[in-house]
């Protein structure tokens, strides 16, 4: 009997499959679910994918599915945009634009990088590109999205599944990915840890059962299984392929036989015949039955990957195109190959391996490294020529070295993570003793840094470091191990390996000026403003001379930072808006990344002043074009301060909603790169320190559990929450030696820009527990930094409340309200109006203290803080007066009363089919925070999804923003 294999029914896996189900339709009520399903090869993690997601598109979910290839690991985007469509000759505008975007010159291995085109285009703004595609579509309707064998996709794919992952709740969206048990790399095991810990389903699929597996010979065959045909089938050990290849191979051989038996049933048996238990053996003892011919076709075939173009396979067994057609007929109707898109694929994975593995290895690195050498010759992409070279090469092939090095430096902006990738199958290919190895390792440290890969390009950088180097090398070396020592938070140690650095012999004068500005920045850390500012100012000196505007843009942003953190926010304004003045007629500096980096740093450095100068409005646009712009380069580190600024800029106005999002939208953000030690330190305390006002001290805590890393010089934001939440939490003796300490050091630092933040809340607890004197010096402090400042109304404010709280003067105490109401400051303006108002009742003022007392219950009502609010209606009661019958005016916390504005924008505009891109668009946001606010609105209503969240607020007749 000859076996032709069709797709047998599915058996054995209806638990799994109801289980997955019950997550599709969950995702298409808009409560998105994200699924990895784990099993060894042919155990029927497709099979089961492909069952759900014809359900999936029957149900009326837009289904996009594709698999990862072993040797397509390398071209990054390459499965999540085949998963979606994304090809040059897509009819779709949108699709081949980003094709354009994703791969550029990529299919051409003789291109050049254009500079200014698209092949320099950030990983970053691809990766936010294709998931807005993937949001886009699902603002039309449900979807889902699968992608088989993870295991071999590209990073860059996984960093894109990894952002879909943290948003898929929010979306109508279906997340499947399959993969094998092992080998794991590191980026896929950390988005399986990634989903895990947000309680998303594994589902490990192992052997059929006994009954499983005769129920799917006897699909296969047509008939009952005969005794002996199940005890065969049983060395297939549950793995339902190779129950699959194993009856094929036993019908190939004409070893089955079928007999009718009494009552028109049949039983298909098996004589004597025993195969080979190995599945390996099984597949070629069935592909033995194709001709001679074919299945020498199909073993070259093996060695293009499960999938391949005709011109490929026309090149590497050197035949015609109208030659090779009868053979791929025959192999496609023995179920070896089919037909994928506009390629050809084998049937199964295991059919190539099988095939490939037939191979004695040294002839399959010889037949890799020849087809290397043809593909490269045919014009073949650079990626897919270095790809049989990785296979290929042996150690000292000097022609696959400059391969993988020159496909590592075309994907290094776009795909940092295949980059190093590459570069790593590339140093294991030097002879031992080699001296450009370590050149190439250098390499592999800058592709590591842009990936985020912080702690392996630190220990590289120690390995190159441990034995002698060419200066050049050094001086490369020791400059990235600065930098990386400054990511993770060790300003000392990045300091120390710059001036190693520039003890070195042989930098021209403007490699050493441009190493001094960029030491000049970590001196800020430590904090040493003097030095800081010493080296700024040599290294601008030279800057000037020679007309570098790398070095003069630097140490303008050095200088700024000094003024900043001194409290002369003037001076720190003009220094940050020079950073761009000096680099005016230089469009091709200006146009390297060296100096686009260094120009958004400057728009961030002019947000910070302008902040600190009371002029919000500016500040917040400035500090939004300078997120827009970071998310435009990839710059994550900097898009890290832009968010860091919006949020401190959202608290300072009283928009602690819209700051407790862009907190959110940071975690997020942090979750993508390595080791970011320091940047959530400042964030958290910030975060803390709302939460200690709105009464929530055990998630304050829980904020602050972390200590500040060693040589992190600037913490006034957690530092300052620690203090208020011991004073919470009844320690206000706490309080004091804590807010003492924080002061006495910026004191010693000459960092005195943050004096106005953290001296009322100093002179208040001095004054509560007998430290009149201390009261007194740190008022003179604060009053001296107004002085500095004569027209910043909180510096003024700052010191009045000082001045009032020493005096005891209510209308100093109103002076000072004033001006924080001036300067946007709302919680500051309420405390101050308490602060009058107990004064004035402990005169025996009531009639004058019980207005204000009010006015500033409601506005710590308005905002949210409940500690306040309880402390100031406890002062009221205390001094004999109880509140008005006015109801109360704090925002629910539950419901549609309970929107922040922003919430409810970024509702309306969901509601009216708009996705997040074009909902952050609309309203100027990033993507990450609108997510955040659709995060928060969800909450708040107590809904799973943007589905139902739209059909309510359409069923209120919500109107959109503008309209």
């Amino acid at each position: 009997m000859t076996l032709t294999v069709s797709t047998p029914s599915f058996v054995g896996r209806t638990d799994e499959l109801a289980r997955m189900q019950a997550l599709a339709g969950a995702a298409r009520a808009g409560n998105g679910q994200a699924v990895l399903v784990e099993g060894e090869s042919g155990i029927g993690k497709s099979r089961l994918v492909a069952e759900l997601l014809a359900g999936a598109e029957t149900a009326g979910m837009e289904v996009f599915r594709s698999g990862a290839e072993e040797l397509d690991s390398h071209r990054p985007f390459g499965a999540i945009a085949d998963c979606l469509g994304i090809f040059r000759s897509s009819r779709d505008p949108r699709r081949s634009d980003l094709a354009r975007r994703l791969f550029g010159n990529l299919s051409d291995a003789t291109a050049v990088p254009d500079q200014a085109g698209s092949e320099h285009e950030s990983e970053f703004r691809l990766v936010e590109a294709l998931v807005a595609l993937v949001e886009d579509h699902c603002a039309r309707g449900p979807v889902a999205l699968a992608i088989d064998n993870l295991q071999w996709a590209d990073t860059e794919t996984l960093l894109v599944l990894h952002r879909l992952s943290r948003i898929v709740g929010d979306l109508p969206l279906l997340l499947l990915g399959t993969c094998l048990p092992s080998p794991r790399r590191a980026t896929l095991a950390r988005l399986r840890q990634s989903l895990m810990e947000r309680g998303s389903p594994l589902i490990a699929l192992g052997p059929l059962d006994s009954q499983a597996v005769a129920a799917l010979v006897a699909d296969v065959v047509g008939a009952r299984p005969g005794p002996r045909l199940v005890r065969q089938a049983a060395a297939a050990a549950g793995n339902p392929f190779f129950v699959i290849e194993l009856v094929a191979a036993l019908s190939a051989s004409d070893s089955i036989a079928t007999e009718s038996l009494t009552g028109g049933a049949s039983q298909a048996e098996i004589g004597s015949v025993a195969l080979p238990p190995a599945l390996k053996l099984t597949i070629l003892h069935r592909l033995g039955f194709l001709s001679a011919e074919v299945v020498d076709v199909l073993r070259m075939a093996s060695v293009l990957g499960s999938s391949f173009s005709v011109r490929d396979l026309t090149v590497v067994v050197e035949r015609s195109a109208m030659a090779l057609t009868p053979i791929v007929r025959q192999a496609m109707d023995a179920g070896v190959l089919i037909e994928a898109g506009d390629r050809i694929a084998f049937r199964h994975d295991l059919i190539r391996e099988a095939l490939y593995e037939d191979f004695p290895v040294d002839l399959r690195m010889s037949l890799h490294r020849d087809l290397a050498t043809t593909l490269a010759e045919a014009g073949a992409p650079t990626v897919q020529v270095a790809e049989h070279f990785v296979r290929g090469a042996r150690p000292g092939d000097v022609a696959a070295l400059e391969w993988l090095r020159r496909a590592a430096d075309e994907v290094t902006v776009r795909a940092p993570g295949v980059a190093s990738d590459l570069l790593k199958q590339a140093l294991e290919l030097f002879e031992p003793g080699d001296p450009t190895r370590d050149l190439v390792m250098a390499d592999w440290v800058v592709s590591l840094e842009m990936a985020g890969r912080v702690r392996q390009a630190e220990s590289v950088c120690l390995d190159l470091l441990s034995r002698p180097q060419d200066p050049r090398t050094e001086v490369r070396v020791r400059l990235a191990l600065s930098r990386l020592c400054g990511s993770l938070g060790r300003p000392a140690d990045a300091v120390e390996q710059t001036e190693a650095a520039l003890a070195i012999g042989g930098l021209s004068q403007v490699q050493k000026a441009r190493a001094e500005a960029n030491a000049s920045t970590l001196y800020l850390w430590l904090p040493d403003l003097a030095r800081a500012r010493t080296m700024a100012e040599a290294a601008l000196a030279v800057g000037m001379v020679t007309g570098d505007v790398v070095t003069c843009g630097s140490a303008s942003f050095t200088l700024s930072s000094i003024a900043h953190r001194q409290g002369r926010f003037h001076e720190a304004l003009a220094w940050a808006e020079r950073i761009n003045v000096v680099g005016d007629g230089q469009p091709g500096e200006r146009m390297a990344q060296g100096w686009q980096h260094l120009a958004q740093a400057a728009e961030l450095a002019r947000g910070w002043s302008l902040l600190r100068l009371d002029r919000l409005d500016e500040a917040r646009r400035a500090l939004t074009r300078a997120r827009e712009r970071t998310e435009q380069f990839g710059y994550r580190r900097l898009l890290l301060g832009a968010h860091r600024s919006l949020m401190i800029l959202e608290f300072m106005s009283g928009e602690w909603d819209d700051s407790v999002a862009e907190f959110d939208t940071l975690v997020d953000l942090c979750d993508e790169i390595d080791d970011q030690s320091g940047s959530l330190i400042e964030p958290s305390g910030v975060r803390a320190l709302i939460a200690v006002h709105r009464g929530d001290l055990a998630g304050a805590a829980d904020l602050l559990r972390a200590d500040l890393p060693a040589g992190f010089g600037w913490a006034c934001w957690p530092d300052l929450a620690r203090g208020l939440l011991a004073d919470a939490s009844g320690s206000p003796e706490r309080a004091l030696a804590r807010l003492s300490e924080t002061w006495d050091r910026c004191a010693r630092e000459e960092t005195y820009g943050d004096f106005s933040l953290i001296g009322p809340e100093l002179v208040r607890l001095a004054l509560s527990e007998g430290r009149p004197d201390r009261a007194e010096e740190v008022t003179a402090a604060v009053e001296k930094g107004a002085e500095a400042n004569p027209d910043v109304a909180t510096a003024l404010a700052s010191s009045l409340r000082c001045r009032g709280l020493v005096m005891a003067d209510a209308e100093v105490l109103q002076e000072a309200r004033a001006a924080y109401a001036k300067g946007g400051r709302v919680l500051d303006s309420a405390v101050a109006c308490e602060e009058a108002a107990e004064m004035l009742g402990r005169a025996g003022q009531v009639s004058e203290a019980r207005p204000l007392f009010e006015e500033a219950i409601a506005e710590y009502e308005g905002l949210g803080a409940a500690w306040d609010a309880g402390r100031a209606a406890a002062r009221m009661r205390a001094l004999g007066m109880r509140r008005g019958r006015r109801g109360s005016r704090q925002r629910p916390t539950t419901g549609w009363e309970a929107l922040t504005p922003s919430e409810l924008s970024v509702v309306v505009l969901v509601a009216d089919g708009m996705s997040n891109p074009e909902v952050a668009e609309r309203l100027f946001l990033s993507r990450r925070t609108v997510k955040a606010h659709v995060s928060g609105a969800l909450t708040k209503l107590s809904m799973t999804s943007r589905v139902e969240l739209a059909r309510e607020a359409t069923r209120r007749q919500l109107v959109r923003p503008g309209a």
